[in-house]
């Protein structure tokens, strides 16, 4: 049989354990909330530096031998239709890649078919790995008309 001294220092291992949970999980919570503000810390900074210099885009990386292939197309070629490689961040006037830095939207490298675009775009990727790019199709000779491929 149990006594009553039993009984209340049971009660008191399960209020300790049940404490020690709570703990954890305020404590979780509180590095969450530190995650939160410096994500949004982060996100204003970069909001003002892409105020100032929206395509002032750098390589923290050391300069690869790799270089990116890419081919130009004339606006005499035969074809209706190009591929260009954005960065998403404004997708009203996305920057695109010229083949070695990022150009207002309207003045990237333009390439013959999607293959070519892809290629590019898959070895961006692995540049800038958490960038938001896409291919987009732009009809040659308007600078201001590009769908989504």
């Amino acid at each position: 049989m149990e006594t009553p001294n039993d009984e209340l220092t049971q009660r008191l291992k399960i209020l300790e354990s049940e404490q020690d949970r709570l703990n954890g999980m305020l404590k979780t919570m509180h590095e969450l909330e530190t995650q939160v503000h410096q994500l949004k810390t982060t996100l204003m900074h970069k909001k003002t530096e892409t105020k100032v210099s929206p395509l002032l885009l750098t390589n923290n990386e050391k300069t690869t031998q790799e270089k990116l292939n890419t081919v130009s197309i004339s606006h005499t070629h035969s074809q209706k239709h190009g591929y260009v490689v954005c960065l998403m961040f404004h997708p009203h006037s996305p920057p695109e890649w010229s083949g070695k830095e990022w150009h207002a939207h309207g003045k990237g490298k333009c390439y013959l078919n999607s293959e070519q675009a892809y290629q590019c775009l898959r070895q961006l990727q692995k540049r800038w790995p958490n960038y938001p790019f896409q291919v987009l199709e732009r009809q040659l000779g308007s600078t201001e008309s590009c769908v989504h491929v």
